[in-house]
This record gives structure tokens, sequence and C-alpha cells, in this order.
């Protein structure tokens, strides 16, 4: 029977990844799209810095989903 490794991809890890990678993001909140770059995140919320300049400051406990902008670099990048 072949091996495999298991991997649990959350919303936190798929933040941190985007911050770690300088790349954009959009998060869903309460049915509302909020898009930028994330300043910080740590277990319980994110700082999303708008592209007007404008900051978001968010608990991750409300983010339904996450997209990143350059899904192809995103995957690329090994697990921690």
């Amino acid at each position: 029977m072949a091996g495999f490794a298991a991997v649990v991809y959350t919303i936190g890890t798929a933040l941190r990844r985007a911050q770690d990678e300088g790349m954009g993001v959009e998060i869903l909140v309460g049915g509302e799209w909020l898009v930028g770059q994330v300043s910080a995140a740590d277990g319980q919320g994110v700082m999303l810095r708008g592209e007007s300049g404008d900051l978001s400051i968010v608990r991750l406990a409300g983010v339904d989903a996450v997209r990143v902008s350059d899904a192809v670099a995103f995957e690329g990048r090994p697990q921690d």
C-alpha cells in the first residue's frame, strides 16, 4: 500500500502563506469579499490592507473563504 502525507488546509494557513509570499487575497466575510494584502495574521484574526489604503481587521472565525491572486505560486511552495 502506498504511503501518503496528511495535510490540513486552514483559512489561517492560507492567509499566513499569502502574507509570506506577498500575494493579494480576497476574503469572504458575511457574504462580502474584502480585497487586499495580509499585513498580519495570528490565531484569532487577520489585518488586511486594502488597495485604497484602508485597513480591515477581521476575526478568523468570520472568514468563510480565501482566494489568492497567484494560485501557481501559492500551491508550489512547500508546506511548513
